[in-house]
């Protein structure tokens, strides 16, 4: 299996999930807009993602990913008050789990940045 098969695979599903949609149909709802709080969030999800590029570049895969990991689990973890210590492992762990599969089981290297 080549590096060409896993992209194939998700615009597959995501063409089956595209169409399931259009054949059920979606609910309508009332709001047009979105509110505040709503556009911050998604504003921030937006800059930590163009910040892990950016970082990804320089630093590479791992560093990136655990920042960025971490900074989103944070983000998303405030409301059911989970702790910082927890999100950073989270990061940790899943950052490393997929460098793994990545380098050593499907062999396809990941970025190494310009400093690391």
């Amino acid at each position: 299996i080549g590096p060409k098969v896993f992209p194939f695979i998700s615009a597959g599903l995501l063409i089956i999930c595209g169409a399931g949609l259009l054949l059920t149909g979606t609910k309508k709802e009332e709001k047009a807009a979105y509110t505040k709080p709503e556009l911050i969030r998604l504003g921030t999800i937006f800059g930590v993602v163009l910040g892990y590029c950016v970082l990804m570049s320089i630093f590479g895969y791992v560093i990136a990913s655990i920042v960025a990991c971490f900074v989103l689990s944070v983000m998303f973890g405030r409301r059911k008050q989970i702790p910082w210590y927890r999100s950073l492992i989270f990061a940790v762990i899943l950052t490393l789990i997929v460098y793994y599969i990545f380098e050593k089981v499907f062999i396809l290297p990941l970025p190494r940045g310009m400093i690391f």
